[in-house]
């Protein structure tokens, strides 16, 4: 939602083909369950230990089912429970989690006979609260758990069957879109009805073949000769080699078929799917199970076999509960893959689809989570009238050539500019900067990016954008629901009264060094509250303070950056982002590019080891070596002295190849060797410190006196009073 300060966060919204009516209370007791319609949407709200019920009358034969949104629509951490219950409060059917609606779920019954049916809603640990809210579809529509086959090739008809149907199995013939989508859905329909919610169905650009059982084994597998990219579609079934009307064929439906029970999920065999397929050395291939990300119950584990028959490779979750296998192939000749349950479960609901097609090189951009456990956090692009607005853009590359990648905007509003700078190898972050004039309105919408390669020669390379937003969160485990976009929300918003800048430095910043940057605020329209910035992106080498505050009513600050001692030697465009509450909210802006250059220090140096007695003065020099001339003379100073030692500031040119210092100590100074001496060194240009820290790694030996048996004297220690006398006097063993 778009507003005149900016852009709310993420929400779903819902819409069903059913008529939606209210819950009404009081339906939380089984004898007094509220009437509802058939093919009605049923709007309610579980409080905490609440229980929704509610009737309707079947004829005997009728299908009915109940679908129910709840987690999806992120109201709350809901996990409902459903039930279909008889007259006399027997459970027909009841599901918690479903695989195809994950936390939400599904019940369905064929009417055993006539009669009235009452269906349960309820949080599965009898949760709730005020924003347990849901939306339960209960009608006489089809339900099928799942699609088979889960893909097929784009534009072409293709014939579906739809398997977990409490009335059974049935078949339909779908007219694919004539570009892949993997995320397409397939919606079923029978005597004009359709299920509120769809089927996950990938539409690819290259053919499908179905298994053909029996094909549990290398002998018996199903062959495929032709090129590659190919996508095996089959069922892992109960029973080994058992060869099911549905994994042969996506033939329709005939009389005497078996009917496809919607619980026949959780039974124990043994199957193993194969498949053989050819490819040719020096090819790269990606093989990939779909089963989960489908919707389907199966875990499958993929391993694949080269030509001699002998296992190269297996694989059981990655990024989840699907596999995947990235093959450099070894040889010319016939592979096989193998696909089976991780438990070695299987049914009619097992289906799975693996593709395998040769790596592609592609760029995906993605704006980075800021705050650990909460998804939203500036994931949108807001920029004032007249102001700028900076965000990060995380870069991943696949298998793309080196050389820097390009990001591009083709759809911004009118009035507003995006500038970036060229993602040079090794660097996967960048900060992206928007900048709106004063004129521009006040508009929003969705936007795409795109990254291609530099290189115009670069060519064939995929880029997408991708944000995962999380809607219910799991603390630190996976998130309960998310909600992939491949747009970014960008949003121009009325103007907000202050700006930033960081004073350009008039220096660089050297490896090993340190700099204070200068950070300013523009007040306008008598705005005085305080405002905090940050350094957006910290680039490889340089750190800096989380953050500082302009306090209220001033103008400046300064912000520490130091650099490594291998920090990159280059130029970098560093932007602050800082946030301020001007009355309506927090408003977010950015600074302007600020050009920093990395250099390499102007000098170095070595630390000659040095031993002293406690109490006693000491001299410790330093050779200096000046790599880069300067002017005039630079402050010198010996850091990382015992407590008690001191030395003062000197200065050097940089012709100076030593320097001395006199450093003194105390009694107390601790006897010990002292690592870590270094040098600070300030060099002056154009009125500006150039602050070193060279010769790490210096070494100060502090010693004890000696006494005159040679060894070093003991601190003095108070001494322990005496204990008082004992009433009974100890024996000579005790006092032993």
């Amino acid at each position: 939602l778009r507003t005149g300060t900016g852009v709310s966060e993420f929400r779903t919204f819902w819409v069903g083909r059913l008529p939606v009516s209210a819950e009404k209370e009081p339906n939380s007791e089984f004898k007094s369950p509220q009437p509802i319609e058939l093919n009605t949407t049923v709007q309610g709200v579980i409080e905490n230990e609440d229980q929704d019920f509610f009737v309707v009358t079947l004829k005997k034969g009728q299908r009915v089912t109940a679908e129910i949104e709840g987690m999806r629509l992120a109201g709350a951490m809901f996990d409902p429970y459903l039930a279909i219950l008889d007259e006399n409060r027997f459970e027909l059917t009841a599901a918690d989690d479903t695989a195809l609606l994950k936390q939400d779920t599904v019940v369905s019954i064929v009417a055993p006979k006539d009669g009235k049916y009452v269906i349960q809603v309820r949080d599965s640990s009898f949760g709730g609260s005020g924003d347990a809210h849901y939306r339960l579809h209960v009608g006489t529509f089809p339900r099928p758990r799942v699609a088979y086959p889960l893909g097929g090739p784009a534009g072409e008809a293709v014939a579906v069957k739809f398997l977990g149907d409490a009335a059974g199995p049935f078949s339909q013939t779908f007219k694919l879109p004539a570009k892949a989508d993997p995320h397409f859905e397939l919606y079923a329909e029978q005597d004009g009805q359709a299920p509120p919610s769809g089927n996950p169905f990938r539409v690819s650009e290259f053919p499908n073949v179905l298994e053909a059982e029996p094909n549990d084994s290398i002998k018996t597998a199903t062959t495929y000769t032709g090129p590659l990219p190919v996508a095996f579609n089959g069922i892992i079934s109960e029973q080994p080699s058992e060869t099911p009307a549905v994994a042969a064929s996506a033939a329709p439906a005939k009389a005497g078929d078996p009917k496809v029970s919607a619980s026949a999920s959780t039974a124990i065999g043994g199957d193993s799917d194969f498949f053989k397929f050819k490819a040719q050395k020096g090819q790269v291939l990606e093989i990939n199970v779909f089963a989960r990300r489908l919707r389907t119950p199966l875990d499958p584990v993929l391993t694949v076999y080269g030509p001699t028959g002998s296992q190269i490779a297996t694989n059981d979750d990655t990024g989840g509960p699907d596999a995947y296998v990235r093959l450099a192939v070894p040889a010319d000749g016939e592979y096989a893959l193998r696909v089976r349950d991780h438990l070695k479960g299987g049914s009619d609901l097992h289906a799975y689809r693996v593709e395998i097609t040769p790596v592609a090189p592609s760029i995906s951009l993605i704006i980075p989570q800021y705050t650990p456990q909460y998804s939203q956090e500036r994931q949108a692009v807001t920029v004032h009238k007249g102001n700028k607005y900076a965000t990060l853009m995380r870069i991943q590359r696949t298998d793309v050539p080196g050389g820097p990648v390009k990001i591009e905007c083709p759809q911004l509003p009118a009035g507003v500019t995006m500038r970036v700078e060229n993602v040079e190898p090794g660097v996967d972050t960048v900060p992206v900067l928007f900048e709106a004039t004063e004129t521009a309105k006040v508009v929003g919408g969705l936007v795409e990016l795109k990254a291609t390669h530099a290189d115009p020669k670069v060519t064939g390379v995929a880029s997408s954008f991708r944000q995962v937003t999380e809607l219910v969160t799991n603390g630190n485990q996976a998130s309960f629901y998310t909600v992939p976009t491949d747009k970014m929300a960008l949003a121009v918003a009325e103007p907000t009264p202050y700006k930033l800048s960081i004073v350009r430095p008039k220096v660089p910043l050297v490896q090993g060094g340190e700099m204070k940057l200068k950070v300013v605020a523009e007040r306008l329209r008598n705005f005085n509250g305080p405002i905090v910035a940050r350094l957006l992106f910290k680039p490889p080498g340089i750190e800096g303070v989380g953050q500082v505050e302009i306090p209220a009513g001033k103008t400046e600050a300064e912000y520490v950056i130091n650099a490594s001692d291998n920090a990159p030697l280059k130029t970098w465009q560093l932007v602050l982002v800082g946030s301020a509450d001007p009355g309506n909210g927090t408003n977010w802006v950015s600074s302007d590019y600020c050009p920093l250059e990395v250099a390499a220090p102007f000098l170095t140096g070595k630390i000659a080891n040095a031993t002293v007695e406690q109490g006693n003065p000491v001299k410790i020099t330093a050779d200096l070596d000046a790599k880069t001339k300067w002017a005039g003379k630079a402050t010198i100073e010996l850091v990382g002295l015992p407590s008690g030692g001191e030395a003062k500031v000197k200065e050097i040119t940089a012709d100076d190849k030593k320097i001395e210092f006199e450093v003194t100590t105390l009694k107390s100074t601790p006897a010990a060797v002292h690592n870590g001496l270094f040098l600070k060194v300030t060099v002056t240009q154009n009125g500006e410190p150039i602050q070193h820290a060279v010769a790490r790694g210096g070494q100060l030996r502090v010693d004890a006196p000696l006494g005159k048996d040679g060894k070093p004297i003991k601190p003095t220690t108070p001494v322990a009073a005496t204990p008082a006398k004992s009433a009974k006097p100890k024996t000579d063993k005790a006092a032993k």
